[in-house]
C-alpha cells in the first residue's frame, strides 16, 4: 500500500497542510514514523470537515479518541482506497467536455449528488461521471431530456440502496452495539470491522451481478417481442394477444395511528415486515413492487388476472404478521407500462380516487368484508379466500 505524504495528502483531500498537523496533533490521524499517511486518512479527513460543519469540533473527536470511547478504524475498512481530489474545477471540467450549462446542472440533480461549485476542484469520481454523462448525451442525440431520465433513474434507485443499506447497519447493528458496555463495545465493534472487511466488496459485486441478470431477462423480452412484430410485418406469424399491464397500490388501515401509539422504531418494524411480504408475493404472481411509501406499495404485473391474485393472497395474509388489515385498488390499461419504469404516475393515488379516465374504467378494490362483493368479476367472502376460487 503506497502512503502519502503530507502535501499529498492535502492535494488529494482537499485540505491545507496547517489543518493536517492540527488533526496529527489530536491525535485524530497518525503518520508513520517517516511522516507519511494512509490513503484511508483521505475519507477520515472528509469525515472531520463533515462533523466539523455538522458543529462537532476536531478537538472534541480527539477528546473521545484519547478517551478510547472512539475510533476512526472503520474508515480504513469502508473507504480503504477512497477518491481523490483532482485539481480540475467544476467550470472547467464542463467546458472542456463541452457540456450545455443547463444539462450540468441538471445531471447533479439527477444524481441526487451536491453540485459542485464553480471553481471547487473535483473529486475523481465527479470528473469521471461528467465523462460518461458525454457518452450518454451523445448516444441519445444530444436530447437532454432523455440524458436527464436516465440520470435520474440511476441517481433514485442507487441513493435508495445505498441509504437503505445503511438504515439496515443501523437498525441492526448500530443501536444495539450503543446499548452495550464499553468493554462489549470494543469487543463487537472489532468483530463487526472484521466482518465488513470481505462483506463490502462482496456486496458491490453482488449489486453488479443482479443488474447484469434483470439487464439480460429485459433484453431477451424485448427481443421476443421484436422477433414476433417482425414475424408479423412478414406475414409468417401472428402476435400473441397481450393484456393490458396493471398497476396495483395496497394500503394499511389505520396504520397512522397505529404507528403513533407505538413509536418509531415499531413504524420501522411494520414496514419492514410490510416490504418482506409484498415483495415475496408479487414475485409469486408476476409482479413487482414500484415504489415504497411507508404504509403503502405500489405494484406493477404484466397480467391483471395475476395482480387480482396477489391482491386476495396479501390481503389474507397480512393481518397475519401483526399488520392492520389491508385494502388493494388494480388499474389495467397500456398507460401502466410506462408508469411502472418512470417517476411519473399514481404515487399518491389511493383506492377509491382513480387518477384517470382509464383508471376509473378500470377501477377495481379488494377487500374482505362480511358479505360477498364483487368489481371486476372478482368476488370475495371471509367464507371464501381461496384465490383459485375468486
Amino acid at each position: 500500500m503506497t502512503r502519502l505524504s503530507m502535501r499529498e495528502l492535502a492535494e488529494r483531500s482537499g485540505v491545507n497542510a496547517q489543518r493536517l498537523r492540527q488533526l496529527v496533533d489530536l491525535g485524530i490521524l497518525s503518520p508513520d514514523a517517516a511522516g507519511r499517511f494512509q490513503p484511508a486518512d483521505i475519507q477520515r479527513v472528509r469525515i472531520i470537515q463533515a462533523l466539523d460543519r455538522a458543529g462537532i469540533a476536531p478537538a472534541q473527536i480527539g477528546q473521545l479518541i484519547a478517551a478510547g470511547a472512539y475510533s476512526l478504524d472503520w474508515a480504513q475498512v469502508l473507504f480503504p482506497d477512497p477518491t481523490p481530489q483532482v485539481a480540475t474545477t467544476f467550470q472547467q471540467a464542463a467546458a472542456e467536455l463541452g457540456l450545455p450549462r443547463s444539462l450540468v446542472a441538471g445531471l447533479y440533480a439527477a444524481w441526487e449528488l451536491a453540485r459542485p461549485e464553480p471553481e471547487q476542484p473535483l473529486r475523481a469520481d465527479d470528473a469521471e461521471l461528467l465523462r460518461l454523462a458525454v457518452l450518454g448525451y451523445s448516444a441519445f442525440g444530444h436530447d437532454e431530456t432523455v440524458t436527464l431520465g436516465i440520470a435520474r433513474q440511476l441517481g433514485e434507485s442507487l441513493r435508495r440502496l445505498a441509504e437503505s443499506q445503511i438504515l439496515l447497519f443501523r437498525t441492526r447493528i448500530q443501536e444495539p452495539l450503543a446499548a452495550a458496555s464499553p468493554s462489549e463495545q470494543r469487543v463487537r465493534a472489532d468483530a463487526i470491522t472484521a466482518a465488513a472487511t470481505p462483506l463490502l466488496p462482496a456486496l458491490e459485486r453482488t449489486v453488479l451481478l443482479l443488474y447484469r441478470r434483470h439487464l439480460e431477462h429485459y433484453v431477451i423480452e424485448s427481443i421476443v417481442l421484436n422477433i414476433e412484430t417482425s414475424l408479423e410485418q412478414a406475414g409468417l406469424g401472428q402476435r400473441r394477444s397481450a393484456r393490458p399491464p396493471a398497476i396495483a397500490f395496497l394500503d394499511l388501515t389505520g396504520y397512522t395511528s397505529l404507528t403513533d401509539e407505538r413509536g418509531d422504531r415499531a413504524a420501522a418494524d411494520l414496514a419492514a415486515r410490510l416490504v418482506e411480504l409484498v415483495s415475496t408475493v408479487a414475485h409469486q404472481y408476476g409482479g413487482h413492487p414500484v415504489k415504497l411509501l411507508g404504509d403503502g406499495v405500489m405494484f406493477y404485473f404484466p397480467d391483471p388476472a395475476q395482480a387480482v391474485l396477489a391482491g386476495l393472497v396479501l390481503v389474507e395474509r397480512i393481518p397475519g404478521q401483526g399488520l392492520p388489515r389491508a385494502r388493494m385498488g388494480i388499474t389495467a390499461d397500456r398507460s401502466c407500462s410506462r408508469t411502472a419504469t418512470t417517476s411519473a404516475g399514481p404515487s399518491t393515488w389511493r383506492p377509491g380516487s382513480p387518477t384517470t379516465p382509464a383508471q376509473a374504467r378500470c377501477w377495481s378494490a379488494i377487500r374482505w368484508r362480511p358479505r360477498p362483493t364483487a368489481r371486476m368479476g372478482c368476488a370475495t367472502s371471509r367464507s371464501d379466500r381461496s384465490p383459485s376460487k375468486a
